[in-house]
């Protein structure tokens, strides 16, 4: 394999790859690109952790055909250090690779492409197409209320629902639940049908695709649904992922619907409070330390005491019913609210010891939103 590359153009399609390159020395190829000729004037790349994968295509002039595995870290640091604008990589039949640039040349070795894992069939069951930005504000919305752990491998995921023109996402780590959901059509464009679907996406692959996503509307994401793998192909990009097997909660039995106490409130100013308070209320070494909200008349105290000090806050609030005095993790507070796109929110309360509800105070076209969060017992 002989393969001329302009810099530029190799370096640009290594960024999305390098996302799905294993760091686990379990099967050496994952640690690699596929280099595949097409045809004279195109070379495939593609990458795959056995999680998920990146495939994309590069214009390159191909003087032998052939197809193999280079390391893709020892590649992205050669391409960094070159300063000519073309490159040649050549692979010999004893899968040593040479690249060279001008006066610059760096030798390798390579693996053949058996080697490399077999990749998932990427065709899809359900086929159809979505707003790029529209799917990143929605993984932007949930990611924060995955959970991080492997005790129970399916809420470490978004679990998405498809049905009647919704799509609602939904993520929950066992402390907070997030909620948003979609109205629009979505088609399946094979067979021109409503989709009705379900499906539950790894966070850890959700992370590297928000990265992908435009904030254009008019740009397209076209996702292809299979019994255990979902496509996305962004433009010349085709980004892959296994899905999370097994039953999703039934996450509308834990949102509260019997809640007594409303309160109405400024995010900008109720995250400005909280802020305030992670200085002392950040959890360190063994201790966890919380923040203390209390709700009175038309203010909202915000405190938090610990070894280090103690912080107080006010916040103007209107509140329809009873005071209360409730305790949080200040982080799950914090993140949520970075992501909430309404100004003002409406926060939802029946007691000290029962969930929070935090949702927009008026219904928005950026769509809905909603997020629980159970609160800490206040020590003595």
């Amino acid at each position: 394999m002989k393969i001329l590359f302009r810099k530029e153009e190799l370096n640009s399609a290594m960024v999305p790859l390098m996302c799905a390159v294993s760091s686990k020395n379990v099967m050496p190829a994952t640690a690699g690109v596929l280099m595949k000729t097409i045809g004279t004037d195109a070379v495939e790349l593609c990458s795959y952790d056995l999680e998920k994968g990146v495939r994309t295509s590069v214009p390159a002039q191909v003087i032998e055909e052939g197809c193999y595995v280079i390391n893709a870290v020892k590649l992205n640091q050669i391409l960094k250090t070159l300063t000519e604008e073309e490159l040649i990589i050549e692979v010999d039949d004893n899968c040593s690779a040479n690249i060279t640039s001008g006066r610059s040349e760096f030798s390798m070795p390579a693996l053949p492409e058996r080697d490399f894992p077999s990749l998932p069939e990427l065709t899809g069951e359900a086929n159809f197409s979505f707003p790029q930005k529209v799917l990143k504000n929605m993984i932007g919305k949930t990611l924060f209320a995955v959970a991080t752990t492997d005790q129970r491998p399916i809420y470490c995921g978004v679990y998405f629902e498809i049905k009647s023109g919704k799509i609602i996402a939904v993520s929950c780590d066992s402390f907070r639940l997030a909620y948003t959901e979609q109205i629009g059509e979505i088609k399946d464009v094979d067979k021109n049908s409503d989709v009705d679907e379900t499906f539950i996406i790894p966070g850890k692959t959700l992370m590297e695709l928000m990265k992908f996503l435009s904030d254009d509307i008019d740009d397209e994401v076209m996702i292809r649904l299979g019994r255990k793998h979902v496509t996305f192909e962004i433009g010349n990009l085709v980004f892959f992922s296994r899905l999370l097997e097994g039953q999703y909660l039934a996450y509308n039995k834990y949102i509260p619907t019997d809640s007594t106490i409303f309160v109405k409130i400024d995010k900008t100013s109720f995250i400005s409070s909280l802020e305030k308070a992670a200085l002392i209320s950040e959890e360190k070494a063994q201790i966890k330390n919380f923040v203390k909200c209390s709700f009175k008349g038309d203010l909202l105290c915000v405190s938090a005491n610990a070894v280090s000090g103690k912080v107080y806050d006010e916040v103007p609030i209107e509140k329809t019913g009873d005071d209360l005095e409730i305790a949080f993790t200040c982080r799950y507070l914090l993140e949520a609210l970075r992501v909430c796109d309404s100004d003002t929110l409406k926060l939802s309360m029946s007691g000290p010891l029962r969930a929070m509800v935090i949702e927009p105070a008026a219904d928005a076209d950026k769509g809905s939103f909603l997020f629980v969060t159970l609160p800490t017992r206040m020590k003595a």
